[in-house]
Protein backbone atom coordinates (compact mmCIF):
# COMPACT_ATOMS: atom_id res chain seq x y z
CA UNK A 1 0.00 0.00 0.00
CA UNK A 2 1.09 3.22 -0.93
CA UNK A 3 0.21 6.32 0.96
CA UNK A 4 0.93 9.45 0.51
CA UNK A 5 1.10 11.88 2.73
CA UNK A 6 1.46 15.92 2.18
CA UNK A 7 2.61 18.44 4.47
CA UNK A 8 1.67 21.59 3.88
CA UNK A 9 0.01 24.81 5.44
CA UNK A 10 -3.65 24.16 6.02
CA UNK A 11 -5.84 27.01 5.98
CA UNK A 12 -8.99 26.28 7.93
CA UNK A 13 -12.00 27.42 7.93
CA UNK A 14 -11.17 28.72 11.46
CA UNK A 15 -9.00 31.11 10.10
CA UNK A 16 -11.30 32.46 7.33
CA UNK A 17 -13.54 33.07 10.02
CA UNK A 18 -10.70 34.83 12.29
CA UNK A 19 -10.05 36.89 9.50
CA UNK A 20 -13.83 38.01 8.54
CA UNK A 21 -14.65 38.64 12.22
CA UNK A 22 -11.17 40.94 12.35
CA UNK A 23 -12.29 42.65 8.87
CA UNK A 24 -15.90 43.63 10.63
CA UNK A 25 -14.48 44.82 14.07
CA UNK A 26 -12.13 47.24 12.11
CA UNK A 27 -15.38 48.43 10.06
CA UNK A 28 -17.42 48.46 13.44
CA UNK A 29 -14.87 50.79 14.77
CA UNK A 30 -14.22 53.02 12.08
CA UNK A 31 -17.82 53.83 11.94
CA UNK A 32 -17.85 54.04 15.28
CA UNK A 33 -15.25 56.27 15.51
CA UNK A 34 -17.16 58.45 12.35
CA UNK A 35 -20.64 58.38 14.22
CA UNK A 36 -18.87 59.89 17.55
CA UNK A 37 -16.73 62.41 15.65
CA UNK A 38 -20.56 63.44 13.64
CA UNK A 39 -22.38 63.34 17.34
CA UNK A 40 -19.50 65.81 18.49
CA UNK A 41 -19.78 68.50 15.27
CA UNK A 42 -23.84 68.37 15.87
CA UNK A 43 -23.42 69.29 19.49
CA UNK A 44 -20.79 72.15 18.84
CA UNK A 45 -23.08 73.37 16.56
CA UNK A 46 -26.11 73.17 18.78
CA UNK A 47 -24.29 74.99 21.55
CA UNK A 48 -23.22 77.75 19.40
CA UNK A 49 -26.82 77.93 18.51
CA UNK A 50 -28.08 78.01 21.82
CA UNK A 51 -25.26 80.27 22.87
CA UNK A 52 -26.35 82.97 20.08
CA UNK A 53 -30.12 82.34 20.69
CA UNK A 54 -29.44 84.23 24.34
CA UNK A 55 -27.11 86.38 23.65
CA UNK A 56 -30.01 87.76 21.57
CA UNK A 57 -32.32 86.95 23.81
CA UNK A 58 -30.36 89.19 26.31
CA UNK A 59 -30.24 92.30 24.15
CA UNK A 60 -33.82 92.00 23.85
CA UNK A 61 -34.68 92.20 27.78
CA UNK A 62 -32.12 95.14 27.62
CA UNK A 63 -34.29 96.52 24.65
CA UNK A 64 -37.40 95.99 27.06
CA UNK A 65 -35.64 98.07 29.56
CA UNK A 66 -34.90 100.84 27.79
CA UNK A 67 -38.35 100.80 26.69
CA UNK A 68 -39.65 100.55 30.49
CA UNK A 69 -37.93 103.63 31.14
CA UNK A 70 -38.81 105.42 28.23
CA UNK A 71 -42.58 105.00 29.25
CA UNK A 72 -41.87 105.62 32.91
CA UNK A 73 -40.47 108.83 32.28
CA UNK A 74 -42.91 110.23 29.75
CA UNK A 75 -44.84 113.22 29.95
CA UNK A 76 -48.10 114.17 29.46
CA UNK A 77 -47.32 114.37 25.58
CA UNK A 78 -46.43 110.69 25.65
CA UNK A 79 -47.15 109.79 22.28
CA UNK A 80 -44.61 111.98 20.42
CA UNK A 81 -42.28 111.32 23.14
CA UNK A 82 -42.22 107.77 22.58
CA UNK A 83 -42.40 108.30 19.23
CA UNK A 84 -39.26 110.22 19.16
CA UNK A 85 -37.30 107.68 21.35
CA UNK A 86 -37.92 105.00 19.43
CA UNK A 87 -36.34 106.53 16.85
CA UNK A 88 -33.55 107.35 19.15
CA UNK A 89 -33.35 103.66 19.60
CA UNK A 90 -34.28 102.39 15.95
CA UNK A 91 -37.12 100.83 17.33
CA UNK A 92 -40.22 100.58 15.12
CA UNK A 93 -43.47 102.45 16.55
CA UNK A 94 -47.00 101.48 15.27
CA UNK A 95 -49.48 103.60 16.34
CA UNK A 96 -53.01 101.33 15.35
CA UNK A 97 -56.25 101.32 16.91
CA UNK A 98 -55.62 103.97 19.07
CA UNK A 99 -52.66 101.35 20.68
CA UNK A 100 -48.91 101.57 20.04
CA UNK A 101 -47.27 98.75 19.17
CA UNK A 102 -43.33 98.54 19.62
CA UNK A 103 -41.10 96.54 17.56
CA UNK A 104 -37.63 95.89 17.56
CA UNK A 105 -35.41 92.86 15.58
CA UNK A 106 -32.06 91.04 17.50
CA UNK A 107 -30.05 89.07 15.15
CA UNK A 108 -29.11 85.79 16.43
CA UNK A 109 -26.96 84.84 13.37
CA UNK A 110 -26.83 85.20 9.92
CA UNK A 111 -30.11 82.95 8.98
CA UNK A 112 -32.47 83.79 12.39
CA UNK A 113 -33.70 87.27 13.62
CA UNK A 114 -35.32 87.78 17.67
CA UNK A 115 -38.18 89.03 16.60
CA UNK A 116 -40.34 91.16 19.72
CA UNK A 117 -43.37 93.44 19.12
CA UNK A 118 -44.87 95.01 22.46
CA UNK A 119 -48.08 96.88 23.15
CA UNK A 120 -47.60 99.77 25.11
CA UNK A 121 -50.41 100.46 28.43
CA UNK A 122 -49.94 103.69 30.04
CA UNK A 123 -46.71 103.18 31.62
CA UNK A 124 -46.77 99.25 31.23
CA UNK A 125 -46.15 97.31 27.97
CA UNK A 126 -46.86 93.89 27.34
CA UNK A 127 -45.39 91.43 25.25
CA UNK A 128 -46.94 90.38 21.89
CA UNK A 129 -44.60 88.77 20.31
CA UNK A 130 -41.65 86.90 21.08
CA UNK A 131 -40.10 84.85 18.04
CA UNK A 132 -37.68 83.52 15.87
CA UNK A 133 -37.82 84.41 12.09
CA UNK A 134 -35.51 83.49 9.18
CA UNK A 135 -33.55 86.58 7.93
CA UNK A 136 -33.47 85.28 4.13
CA UNK A 137 -36.13 86.19 2.13
CA UNK A 138 -38.05 82.56 0.65
CA UNK A 139 -38.59 83.44 -2.89
CA UNK A 140 -41.35 81.21 -4.42
CA UNK A 141 -41.41 79.80 -7.81
CA UNK A 142 -45.14 80.56 -8.61
CA UNK A 143 -44.06 80.00 -12.85
CA UNK A 144 -46.58 77.01 -12.61
CA UNK A 145 -49.84 77.37 -11.11
CA UNK A 146 -50.09 74.45 -8.93
CA UNK A 147 -52.31 75.29 -6.23
CA UNK A 148 -54.94 76.88 -8.87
Amino acid sequence: MNTKYRFGMNIGSASLVLIFAVLCLTLFATLTLLSAKNEMNLTDKYSRSVTQYYAADSKAEENLLIIQDILSSANADKTAYIKNQCEKYKFTYVQKNNKIYITFNENINMQQILHVTVKVNNKKFEIIQWKKISANEINIDESINVYK
